[in-house]
């Protein structure tokens, strides 16, 4: 395996009556070296760095399903998915909608300012919100905890491995008549922070990942 692989890992949402997920993106800057192999390697230590810090801005009325990584580029390694009984998030609380989002956004420096990401999560409580607006408490807490912690290198649990995160420009993505060219467009992320204003996202149904379940809802 090599370094510079790209790889996605998706985060799988249940609430109430539905689904959704959200997916982000690393690069290997330091060979994994940890069994059995660098995709579950990266599965399990986003679990082990980053799942509490997504359950901290998450209500209580929702769970976290599982997690699934999958290497996009280099040899072909079988995709890892973690499921889990206990990761209810970390917010008393009801719940709002699942369309009314936390929407972070994702910085990078490669590309103009259309190419950054967003991430739209699911599960914000009504306490944490004010008409349409995100209590600058929360804001400025768990959220900036999370947005620090998305944006900083993740060191491999149990090896010498790490990953950069990153946002995929789709342009650059999708530019060439061949198949996606994710190297190039791969931009590490410089910062990630909550937007004040509730976002609101349509979002297509899917299954929920990772549970007994096989519930369709939005995603």
């Amino acid at each position: 395996m090599a370094q510079e692989d790209i790889y996605r890992l998706t985060v799988h949402y249940e609430g109430p009556s539905m689904a959704s997920s959200v997916s982000l993106y690393y690069q290997e800057d330091a060979l994994s070296t940890a069994l059995p192999d660098a995709v579950s390697s990266l599965n399990f230590s986003f679990f082990f760095s980053v799942i509490t810090f997504l359950r901290n801005v998450l209500s209580d009325d929702w769970l976290i399903a599982s997690t699934r990584c999958r290497r996009l580029t280099g040899d072909k390694i079988a995709p890892d998915l973690l499921t889990f009984d206990n990761n209810d998030g970390n917010r008393e609380g009801r719940a709002l909608p699942a369309n009314n989002c936390l929407l972070m956004q994702l910085l990078q420096s490669s590309f103009p300012r259309t190419s950054n990401g967003r991430l739209y999560l699911p599960g914000l409580t009504e306490s944490d919100t004010d008409v349409g607006i995100i209590e600058p408490e929360f804001l400025g807490d768990q959220v900036a905890l999370l947005g620090n912690r998305l944006s900083q290198q993740l060191a491999e649990n149990g090896g010498s491995g790490s990953w950069t995160p990153g946002v995929i420009s789709a342009k650059v993505r999708d530019s060439g008549p061949g198949p996606p060219d994710w190297e190039s467009s791969f931009s590490p992320m410089s910062a990630a922070f909550g937007n004040p204003v509730i976002a609101r996202q349509v979002r297509r149904t899917t299954k929920i990942i990772g549970r007994g379940h096989q519930e369709a809802g939005p995603a």
